[in-house]
């Protein structure tokens, strides 16, 4: 379900919403668009985190066999429902590597390694880059279809609606009316007033406006064709004409291949007038606005989109089967053969000349062909470069946090660490300060090219102006509609607008007057040029200037006459393509990632490689140090070569070889310091009873020298006493017997609780003293140790415990079982006199003893047997309050 959701979340940013998601436009992505990727990088996030903890969970539960069809099951779901969606099984192998990698990296451990990482990242990101690149193309080709249909449409709905407005207000219009009556007609104001009714959206069309009086003649031949009959106009509009919405528009059926309109307007001075004082006949051609005139964006309608942004199409409409308008960079034939479709499909997708074509057929004898390059590679490339390091960054950023957190500081780099940071750092500089420095050069390399070709355009247009306006002594404004008629035709051949100030730097002709007709430009010259060109006499001036936001190159030259006079200056603004220098800078930037991307790969691979490398030796000096172990023969390293490493490990297996004579030397020396120690107990500990038994001697010799009476008795006296002794010195080479050599341990599964309560039985009572056993745990305990071994700890600890208690004070001993984690704890605690802490160090020492008999070797073996079970063994004392003794043993497990 959550695979299907980020499938389905992706589609729906994509084909649902105007977000855009080419990361090719780098330069030119919206908030929106990071925030799109970051909602993709989160889904897929939350699908390895709940992959992450499948694999935990099913490598916690045992049984490999059935573990590994359950994950291969849920590597297959997903992708199933991919492949369904899609009809394709490259997201199966996605999601088959990705559960095969969790399945490996993560069999008997927890911790994600960085290896699955990188994997998760990787995968994800060409899953993310096959999705995206997958319904983007999807909704292209929707969005051909209707771009196909809007260029077949030859008729303008728009236009046709908007003519009726402009319609009314032309026959109601007083001032063209009295253009019509006797009297000079001022050239050029009847079409700049007719002009007036047609901007913002007409701005599509060129518009030429032809005027006729009653008499049938052209009243102007400015702005006009030279067609000088009306009856051209009217044999036109009859042969192709259509009616429109309004009986005086009509639609030009030519067969051109462009939207052409038709206007004829008679022009009555009354509504009851039945011959009308003249006409005007309007037409309309659409035009195809150059990219680098950037006026006209400036008098655009914003309710109305004027324009289809076909920057990345080429097209191209036929009309029984010939070519009659094409646009863009492929090379269509003059015949639509290789564009054949059935008869029945309105649609078709064809690829030819690393194109893909849209086909779509509105009628029987028209055909439209709309292409676009096909993807490439590297563009697929160029989506995965960026998506692996936006989802790197997604994946660190929380593991940094993590780390912090948990560690409350980042602390100490590890050497092999250092040593790849540095190597991916030095190349995350390099790519900064080498993409930063190209991008600054492509900027300005771009900007010397703009004042390059401003300079150029503006001198070649200044040779045309200067040979129109040569034989001019100064500007006169009888002139200006003439030259602005004259600079119209030099703006479409240049790409650029052209403006004329006379020489007080007041505008005498534009190409564009509505610019400063609508107040968006000042009619005075720029007061900087101004100052450059008639103050300090420059021959030219370049410069910034702006119109709202809008940002672009101005270049003046002064205008001379063949006097060599100056009789105005001369004004190209210049708009560059600020979007062919964003699409120059994403194309480097895309390249320049692309490259570094794979050095990157490169790079951490030769990182880990170098890093491996070099701390390999510093690795096994250090495993080896941690081996070392004294009593034991510790291995050197062989290690060729003649270098630092070389050294360190060759003071490594001097320090081994010293270490291991020390260890012989000391261990000498402590067994024979052991043995004296002994030697001086074992001798204290016969000697004690040696003495009595002489004297006891030495009193019965006398009393039989002596004849004393009683004699028998004193002999039975004595024997019964030597008895004793002996038994004590038997007693004595016991203990120092088992000491030195503890039986050896043969470990079983013994029950823990059973073997206690026998422990108990045999001392309840004893001494007078009250054993109670807390069960707490209702269940088999069971540990691995030595029966016979640990039923004696218990007995020893049982017994000191007895013998802890004052004669005058009422003996309790408390044992309590319970169980922590995978431990057992066992603790007797008595009610005697305590350990002083001054003792408490000595407790288990071999021969330290706290009574008047006894050789102080029974915690001593207690210590010893706990040990062996691998567990371990420990006290709490208050004086006079008691003491408790804790084992600590593992709970029993077949592995």
């Amino acid at each position: 379900l959550l695979a299907l959701l980020i499938s389905e979340s992706i589609e729906g940013l994509i084909v649902n919403s105007s977000i855009s998601l080419d990361i090719r436009e780098v330069l030119s992505l919206t908030v929106s668009s990071y925030f799109s990727f970051l909602i993709i990088g989160l889904l897929f996030g939350s699908l390895f985190i709940l992959l992450h903890a499948l694999v935990i969970s099913l490598n916690e539960a045992g049984c490999g066999l059935k573990r590994f069809f359950t994950i291969l099951f849920l590597s297959i779901l997903p992708a199933v429902v991919y492949s369904i969606s899609f009809g394709l099984l490259i997201p199966l192998a996605f999601f088959l590597v990705l559960f095969s990698t969790a399945f490996l990296g993560l069999k008997g451990r927890q911790r994600m390694s960085y290896t699955i990482m990188i994997a998760m990242v990787s995968i994800f990101a060409a899953l993310s880059t096959y999705l995206i690149l997958h319904h983007s193309s999807e909704r292209e080709k929707d969005r051909r279809k209707l771009l196909a249909v809007k260029i077949s449409a030859e008729r303008d709905p728009i236009a046709e609606s908007l003519f009726l407005e402009a319609e009314q207000k032309l026959l109601t219009d007083t001032l063209l009316k009295s253009y019509f009556k006797p009297g000079p007609l001022p050239i050029g104001q009847v079409r700049d007033l007719a002009q007036l009714y047609f901007n913002g959206y007409w701005e599509k069309y060129n518009i030429t406006v032809n005027v006729f009086g009653a008499d049938e003649c052209p009243m102007t031949a400015l702005y006009t064709t030279t067609v000088k009959d009306p009856l051209t106009f009217d044999r036109l509009i009859d042969s192709v004409g259509m009616f429109t919405l309004s009986e005086r528009f009509f639609f030009l059926d030519d067969g051109s291949g462009r939207i052409s309109y038709m206007a004829r307007l008679p022009i009555f001075n009354n509504e009851a007038d039945i011959f009308p004082l003249g006409t005007l006949y309007i037409e309309f051609q659409s035009r195809y606005t150059p990219e680098e005139i950037g006026y006209p964006e400036l008098l655009l309608d914003k309710m109305v989109k004027t324009r289809t942004d076909l920057s990345t199409y080429s097209y191209a409409r036929y009309n029984k089967g010939r070519l009659v308008s094409h646009y863009g960079s492929f090379p269509y034939e003059l015949s639509d053969s290789i564009f054949s479709v059935e008869a029945y499909k309105e649609f078709e997708f064809k690829e030819a000349g690393e194109f893909n074509h849209l086909i779509y057929r509105p009628s029987d004898y028209s055909l439209v062909v709309l292409s676009k390059p096909l993807q490439s590679l590297l563009q697929a490339l160029t989506h995965f470069s960026y998506l692996v390091l936006f989802f790197s960054f997604l994946a660190l950023l929380p593991l940094g946090f993590r780390k912090l957190l948990r560690d409350k500081s980042l602390g100490p780099i590890s050497f092999k660490r250092r040593v790849q940071l540095s190597i991916v750092l030095l190349l995350f500089l390099s790519l900064i300060l080498i993409g930063g420095g190209t991008i600054a050069f492509i900027i300005s390399n771009s900007n010397q090219k703009n004042l390059s070709n401003i300079s150029e355009k503006i001198h070649s247009l200044l040779i045309e102006t200067e040979y129109i306006l040569g034989k001019k002594i100064d500007l006169n404004q009888s002139n200006a509609d003439n030259l602005a008629y004259a600079l119209t035709r030099q703006a479409n051949v240049f790409f650029s607008d052209i403006n004329i100030y006379n020489p007080q730097g007041d505008l005498y002709a534009s190409s564009r007057s509505k610019i400063f007709e609508e107040g968006l430009v000042s009619k005075k010259i720029n007061p900087e040029a101004f100052y450059f060109l008639s103050v300090r006499k420059s021959s030219e001036y370049i410069h910034q200037e702006t119109i709202g936001d809008l940002q672009y190159a101005s270049a003046y030259v002064p205008l001379r006459n063949f006097e060599n006079q100056v009789i105005g200056y001369l004004n190209l603004p210049y708009f560059a393509r600020q979007d062919e220098l964003r699409k120059e800078i994403a194309t480097f930037v895309v390249a320049i990632v692309n490259i570094y991307v794979l050095l990157l790969v490169l790079v951490i691979i030769t990182a880990i490689f170098l890093s491996n490398t070099v701390t390999a030796p510093l690795k096994l000096v250090r495993e080896k140090l941690s081996q070392i172990r004294l009593g034991k023969k510790n291995e050197i390293i062989e290690w060729k070569g003649n270098d630092e490493i070389a050294d360190l490990v060759g003071e490594y297996n001097r320090m081994v070889n010293e270490l291991a004579d020390s260890a012989d030397k000391l261990a000498r020396s402590e067994r024979e310091t052991a043995w004296r120690e002994m030697a001086k107990q074992v001798a204290h500990e016969i000697k004690n009873p040696l003495t009595p038994m002489k004297l006891s001697t030495q009193m019965l010799k006398r009393a039989w020298d002596d004849k004393a009476e009683g004699f028998d008795q004193r002999l039975e006296r004595y024997t019964q006493n030597l008895i004793e002794q002996i038994d004590t010195l038997s007693h004595i080479a016991t203990e120092f017997s088992n000491f030195a050599k503890m039986p050896k341990m043969k470990s079983e599964r013994v029950e823990l609780q059973s073997l206690v309560s026998s422990a108990v039985d045999f001392h309840q009572g004893e001494g007078g003293v009250k054993i109670s056993f807390e069960k707490e745990l209702f269940f088999a305990t069971y540990v691995h140790t030595d029966k016979e071994q640990m039923l004696r700890v218990f007995n020893n600890l049982l017994r000191n415990a007895i013998q802890a208690i004052p004669e005058e004070r009422k003996g309790e001993i408390h044992i309590r079982l319970q169980q922590v984690g995978a431990k057992y704890i066992l603790s007797i605690a008595d009610n005697g006199t305590g350990i002083p802490d001054e003792l408490k160090d000595k407790i288990f020492s071999p021969n330290f003893t706290t009574k008047n008999a006894g050789m102080g070797l029974g915690l001593a073996l207690v210590k010893n047997i706990v040990e062996n079970s691998a567990g371990r063994v420990w006290f709490e004392s208050n004086l006079e309050l008691g003491t408790t003794f804790f084992i600590e043993l593992p709970v029993f497990s077949e592995s």
